[in-house]
């Protein structure tokens, strides 16, 4: 396997392929990209199949490009093993959007659709670690709480609670916590 600053080479060569070097009237460029193209693809020939999924994951060349000079090297490989993606459930955000925005909490749909997304995010982050999270308590202090939602032991409520998005729930050292949506500062 090659070194990874080779690889991290090869990639910055790749985003840095002059794609459109066979439409160039100008015989220099043509040549310029016809060289890259032949060195690029004799440099591909030695990598492994992880070492061209790396590449393929990390470059920011178009995909269309990368199929049109190099298919035979990255068409076929597996898609790169990535961490699983937080749940997105827009249904639930704009749900929550018209909840803040008819309760009051914000005065236009905008304001209150991006505090929807922000909670989203709160959410998905708390329930995968610990967060520091920026609030201001209804006294006007700003305290930062390291919150999480992912518990070692599964939580079991005495009661069932009426769903209110515009406050977050969370537990930190000293317990359960929350704060209103439109009081997070940070997160």
């Amino acid at each position: 396997m090659k070194n990874t600053s080779n690889i991290q080479t090869l990639t910055e060569r790749l985003n840095n392929f002059p794609c459109h070097w066979e439409m160039n009237s100008n015989q220099s460029t043509w040549d310029e990209g016809f060289s890259e193209n032949k060195k690029l693809t004799k440099a591909f020939e030695g990598l492994t199949t992880d070492e061209l999924i790396q590449i393929k994951s990390e470059t920011t060349l178009p995909t269309e490009m990368i199929d049109r000079y190099f298919a035979e090297f990255f068409q076929n490989l597996p898609l790169p093993a990535t961490e699983a993606k937080a749940s997105v459930n827009r249904s639930q955000i704009f749900t929550d959007a018209w909840y803040f925005f008819n309760k009051g909490i914000y005065e236009t749909f905008s304001e209150a659709l991006k505090a929807a997304w922000k909670r989203n995010r709160i959410i998905n982050a708390l329930k995968s670690g610990t967060i520091a999270l920026k609030f201001r308590k209804t006294s006007g202090e700003i305290r930062i709480a390291n919150a999480t939602l992912k518990l070692a032991t599964e939580y079991k409520a005495k009661t069932e609670a009426k769903y209110t998005p515009d406050v977050i729930k969370f537990v930190t050292a000293d317990g359960w916590r929350s704060a209103r949506i439109e009081r997070i500062l940070a997160a």
